[in-house]
Order: structure tokens, then C-alpha cells, then sequence
């Protein structure tokens, strides 16, 4: 359905693609993963048609049509999201049309006029249910319950802000039907039961499907095949995420094997050139120097494996500090109630957080999950029952949103206004956290979403807390950093609570789950 041709790509003076080939399927769902940078977004702009290449072309199979969501473009129109949304069956919508004017014009026709016009209608309406034209408004209303949209249908969509916008967007795309849908983070607004409708919808689905996501349990669900940008180049990994990841490691494993094998030769063959041209220089022979050009030629002529991708690895260093054991009630709530005047958040919710729990806070959007956090945290009064905290629970805290009141601050002055330490030491341990170099001059103010998680939890290793409370750690991560922070917590033997709507990092690191439905917890 799909083939890309010899495509080289350049942006920025920055070489994303080198002769890259792929042939991808109809039916095909396809993830598209690789590191930040490494032109996921730019690789479906080029199908899609709206980026250029340099060299090569995108083969598309006669007559397929393309819907593509694009990420962070917002949409300036005053029409409904309801119209919004049906404009992406723009056929049907036009037939629509017709059908509404020839009704009014049968009414003032002739006998004659009336005639022709009921045949015309008549062809007209099979097309109509041909292409499931009576059914439009139950299938628009379907996608947006599902994308939990249904009660904006009728705002404009310039009112929505970005993340609705998105979702109306991805309403609309699939609402299209076309026969190739490519989705650039098409999950980041949707809590788990929208992402679970979306699932769904794509498993059922007939169409070639290319996704860009850092949802990895959303990619096991979705993916038949994972095709992975590394270095300029694409290569295909039939399977979902979880069974690339396995087979990436035992690619990744050989080649490091075979790297070290090589090099080892080519030292051998590198000492080897040193002793002929120093036996030839003192002997005055020129057959040792022959043999040394002999050698140097092999070298040249050698097909040199490339050094292996390097993944982040969790340093002995890099672990939590020694904390002092808490008790074995951590935390505990008797009967406690929240609500914002007649708005009950949650009611008589009583529950244990003990000792070396991971336990995970699960739901929907708008179920309370940040506000209970924050009650838990005295940062919100509670309306009535008990929370307690043990006498020796020491808490660190990673907020959902990290804001800082100095945002000039650079990342070393804050660093060491949290954890006082001399200059060479806290450099040290923020070099474990990637802030190497000159990163450690950076203003906070200016940091990405990853790298202030990054920054907070150095903070957080190197105190002496043993509980963490996360609200949402892996918002806006990519799935590089969101696994190296799930490598940092498999280090940490205190207790954590957590919310989190990434399923794959609560399913690897939580130890309880409790669902918050209906003002209440199970």
C-alpha cells in the first residue's frame, strides 16, 4: 500500500534520513519509535505529503487516501465541533446537501420536473446509503463519546483548548475512514478508558495505521509491526512494542559482542602494522614495509561495525540515598470526604499505605486522583474524617506540574539549594541525571518537561525521604526517559505513591492499585 523510496532528508544541516526504504502494508498498525530527534513527526509529515525530501519518493497504492492527525496545530474556526467533525466526510456531507435541496425543489416542481427529479433523488439516495450517510450522526456521536468529547459537540472549536482540540482532530480522522490514518501522539489527552476505546477502535480497524506514541502499553495493544529510526536509517521489527524491546536487546547484545570482537582485531592487526614498519626501519628491509601496506590495505578494505547505540544504564552511584525506615503504617485514611461547595470529589474513603508498598491511584479524568494527593499531602483540607501520617515518614514529592519561583536560577544553583553540597560533588551526581557540561548552567526556567523531572528527582535521591508521592511523573516524557526513570524508582526501598495514567509504567512498578470511580475507591 505504502513504500518509501531511497528518502534522504536534511533539516537544519541535521541529516534525518539516508537512502531509507520501508513497505508497509494494508492492514499494517505501525509503530514509528526511535529518540527525540530522530524524525518520527518528520518521517509522517513526508507521507502525508506536507514535508518534501531531498532524494527518493513516497509510493502510495492508486486511489488510498491519507488522514493524519499532526501534532500541536491548533484550529482557527468558529464552526461547531460537531460540523468540525463531519467535514472530514466532506462526500457524504455534500450528498447531504443535495438530497436537502431537491426535497425543497420537489415541492414547487411540475408533474414532469417532479419526475426527473425523483429519479435523480432516487440514485442519489442509494449513494447515500451506499456510504452509510444515515448513520453519520450515530457514528460522530459514537467517536465522541468514546473520546469522551461528546458534551463539547456543540462549542466552537476555536473555544476548545489544545488538548480537546486534538482529540475533535482525532475524531475527525477517524471519522474519514480513510485507507492509510497516521496518528503523531495521538493518546497524550486521553485518560484510560478513552485510551482503551481508542484500542479498540484501531485493532477493528482495516486501515493501514502509523503511530507515533510514547504510550507503551497503547503500542502493545495496537502494534503489529515497530519501525525504528536510529542513525538516518529505518529498520522493520514484526510484533508490538514489548517484543521489539526484546528483540532490539539481543540485536544490541550481539553487536556489542561482535563491536568488541572487531576492535580487538583491528588492534591486533594495528600492532602488528607498528612491528613490521619498526623492523623494517631498524633491519633496512623492505619486505617488512611491504607487509606493514599489506596490512594497513586490509584495514581499509574492512567493514567496520559501528559502535552500538548507547542506552542510558542506571549507575551504582546513581541510587537513593540510606534513609531511616519508616513504621509500618505509612499513611492512613479513616472516612475522609472532599468536595468544592455541592461538588462531591470523593466520600468516606478509608484505606492503609504500608511499608514498602507501590501502591498506584488509577482513573478517569476528573475522578480526584490530584486532588486526594494533594489532601494526603495537607496541601488541600480535607471536609471531614482522619489522615494520618507516621511519625517517621519522610515524603518527596513529584508534581504533576513542576514550576520554579526563581525561574532563572541555573540548574546547579538550585540543585544545591536543595541538597547542600560542594560545588564538584553536586556536579558529580547531576552528571548521573545527563546534566552534563554546560547543561548545568541552564536556566530551570527554560528546561523541558523531561529534564525537570530529571532535575527534581536528583533532588529527591540525595534526601533522606523514605516516601515518594508521583502526580503523573511521565507527563510529556519520552519513552527513553520514561524508562530511565522507571530504572531510578526499581532502586528505591522506601514506599511510593503514585498517580499515573502511563498503564505500562504502573503495571512494571506498582505493587497495589486502587481505583477511584464514582467519589469512591476500590
Amino acid at each position: 500500500m505504502l513504500q518509501l523510496n531511497q528518502i534522504n532528508k536534511t533539516m537544519f544541516g541535521n541529516q534525518l534520513f539516508n537512502e531509507v526504504n520501508a513497505q508497509l502494508n494494508d492492514g499494517d498498525k505501525v509503530a514509528l519509535v526511535g529518540n527525540n530527534g530522530t524524525g518520527k513527526s518528520t518521517l509522517l509529515k513526508i507521507i502525508a505529503g506536507v514535508e518534501g525530501v531531498d532524494a527518493g519518493h513516497v509510493s502510495i497504492s492508486k486511489n488510498q487516501q491519507i488522514s493524519y492527525l499532526e501534532q500541536n496545530s491548533l484550529v482557527d474556526s468558529q464552526e461547531k465541533v460537531y460540523d468540525y467533525i463531519f467535514n472530514g466526510q466532506k462526500e457524504i456531507k455534500s450528498i447531504q446537501s443535495q438530497l436537502v435541496q431537491m426535497e425543497s425543489q420537489m415541492t414547487e416542481a411540475s408533474e414532469q420536473e417532479l419526475e426527473r427529479l425523483m429519479i435523480r433523488y432516487g440514485n442519489l439516495q442509494e449513494t447515500f446509503i451506499e456510504k452509510d450517510g444515515y448513520t453519520i450522526e450515530e457514528s460522530i456521536k459514537s467517536i465522541a463519546t468514546g473520546l469522551k468529547i461528546d458534551h463539547l459537540l456543540d462549542e466552537s472549536i476555536c473555544s476548545l483548548s489544545g488538548g480537546e482540540q486534538t482529540l475533535a482532530k482525532l475524531a475527525r480522522c477517524l471519522l474519514e475512514n480513510n485507507d492509510i490514518l497516521l496518528l503523531d501522539e495521538p493518546t497524550n489527552h486521553l485518560d484510560v478508558s478513552g485510551l482503551t476505546w481508542l484500542e479498540n477502535h484501531l485493532k477493528h480497524s482495516k486501515q493501514l495505521v502509523v503511530i507515533v506514541s510514547h504510550d507503551r502499553y497503547f503500542l502493545d495493544q495496537v502494534a503489529t509491526s515497530v519501525l525504528l529510526i536510529d542513525e538516518g536509517s529505518l529498520k522493520s521489527y514484526k510484533g508490538n512494542y514489548t517484543v521489539f524491546k526484546e528483540q532490539r536487546k539481543k540485536e544490541l547484545d550481539e553487536l556489542k559482542k561482535n563491536y568488541l570482537l572487531q576492535q580487538k582485531e583491528i588492534k591486533q592487526v594495528e600492532d602488528a602494522i607498528r612491528r613490521f614498519r619498526h623492523w623494517g626501519a631498524i633491519s633496512d628491509n623492505e619486505k617488512h614495509f611491504k607487509k606493514a601496506k599489506r596490512l594497513e590495505k586490509q584495514l581499509d578494505t574492512m567493514d567496520k561495525i559501528s559502535h552500538p547505540s548507547k542506552e542510558r544504564k542506571v549507575s551504582k552511584e546513581q541510587g537513593f540515598i540510606t534513609q531511616e525506615k519508616s513504621g509500618k503504617e505509612v499513611i492512613q485514611l479513616s472516612s475522609v470526604s472532599k468536595s468544592y461547595g455541592e461538588q462531591i470529589i470523593f466520600s468516606d474513603i478509608s484505606f492503609n499505605v504500608f511499608r514498602g508498598d507501590h501502591l498506584a491511584i488509577i482513573g478517569d479524568n476528573g475522578a480526584g486522583k490530584s486532588t486526594l494527593i494533594k489532601c494526603l499531602l495537607g496541601n488541600e483540607a480535607i471536609n471531614s474524617g482522619d489522615i494520618k501520617i507516621g511519625p517517621s515518614v519522610q515524603i518527596g514529592y513529584l508534581s504533576q506540574v513542576i514550576t520554579y519561583e526563581n525561574a532563572n536560577q541555573t540548574v546547579l544553583d538550585y540543585f544545591k539549594g536543595q541538597v547542600p553540597l560542594i560545588e564538584e560533588d553536586a556536579r558529580r551526581i547531576l552528571s548521573y541525571f545527563y546534566f552534563t557540561q554546560e547543561d548545568v548552567f541552564k536556566q530551570v526556567g527554560n528546561l523541558s518537561g523531561g529534564e525537570k523531572v530529571r532535575l527534581e528527582l536528583a533532588c529527591l535521591m540525595n534526601k533522606s525521604v523514605n516516601c515518594l508521592v508521583l502526580d503523573e511523573p511521565t507527563n510529556h516524557l519520552d519513552i527513553l526517559t520514561r524508562e530511565w526513570l522507571e530504572s531510578q524508582l526499581e532502586t528505591f526501598k522506601g514506599t511510593i505513591v503514585m498517580v499515573s495514567h502511563d498503564r505500562y509504567f504502573v503495571e512494571k512498578l506498582s505493587t497495589k492499585q486502587f481505583k477511584m470511580k464514582n467519589n469512591r475507591i476500590n
